[in-house]
């Protein structure tokens, strides 16, 4: 009779952010941010589709802050992620297809057009 090993896999037991980076999930979010125009100004880079900023990357204190409303909402709904599923795929995509490193990734639930305006 052969012996059947079963093995749990765990989440530590391999590397769950690198695959995340080729989901659909992350192949869509991919896609939004290639579409954005991409503004580099003095205290932050800011990236824009129809007029809106979807994303505010600040080099200073390492945060990526991104709108609830056009990046966190419809990627929860779409692929049925939480809030740190969505968090750690847009850190994921950021780190592993844009090279951007280091950085903590936030959502925020306000307009970031909003945001800037009161950016000194």
């Amino acid at each position: 009779m052969k012996k059947i090993i079963k093995k749990i896999l765990r989440e530590s037991d391999f590397d769950w952010m690198e695959k995340v980076k080729y989901s659909e999930g992350g192949e869509h979010l991919i896609e939004l941010i290639d579409s954005c125009e991409k503004v580099e100004t003095e205290k932050y880079t800011k990236y824009v589709k129809n007029g809106n900023i979807y994303f505010l990357q600040f080099d200073e204190n390492k945060n990526i802050i991104f709108d609830y409303y056009r990046v966190s909402s419809p990627l929860g709904t779409k692929f049925n992620l939480d809030e740190k599923g969505i968090n750690s795929l847009v850190q994921s995509v950021f780190e592993n297809h844009y090279n951007i490193k280091g950085y903590k990734c936030l959502t925020i639930g306000m307009d970031l057009n909003l945001l800037v305006g009161s950016i000194k």
